[in-house]
């Protein structure tokens, strides 16, 4: 997630001149760093269940990794449409992308509820 966010940091810097290669280099890394996440988080899903249980799971999965994506998306887009408000572009630009690579104490998922079930061992507390 460091990574991802750490490949957002360019965009919080635009202006008129900015390099665009830079701006690719950027994505690519976000992209790596959202490519990190994602193999070890698809892993986690599936611990512990059955062979019956991964269907379900494989399509919540998807579900749910589109709908965040969405919601991330329109976001970050509520928060540069609020920012061009009263800020040229590049202010607002440097505001949105600023944003999410805020460090926080606890990554966004660890505030969401977790079903306790008898086979589940990695319960919150």
């Amino acid at each position: 997630m460091a990574l991802a966010a750490v490949g957002l940091l360019p965009y919080a810097f635009v202006d008129r001149d900015i390099n665009q290669a830079l701006l690719i280099g950027a994505l690519f890394i976000t992209g790596l760093g959202q490519g990190a996440v994602t193999l070890p988080a698809f892993s986690a899903t599936y611990r512990g269940l059955t062979r019956a249980q991964m269907t379900p799971a494989t399509s919540a999965n998807r579900i749910l990794q589109q709908l965040g994506g969405v919601f991330g998306t329109v976001a970050l887009a509520l928060v540069l449409n609020a920012a061009t408000a009263g800020h040229s572009p590049a202010t607002a630009f440097a505001h949105t992308f600023m944003w999410p690579s805020r460090p926080r104490p606890y990554p966004p998922s660890r505030y969401l509820p977790v079903p306790r079930t008898p086979g589940n061992r990695h319960q919150q507390s």
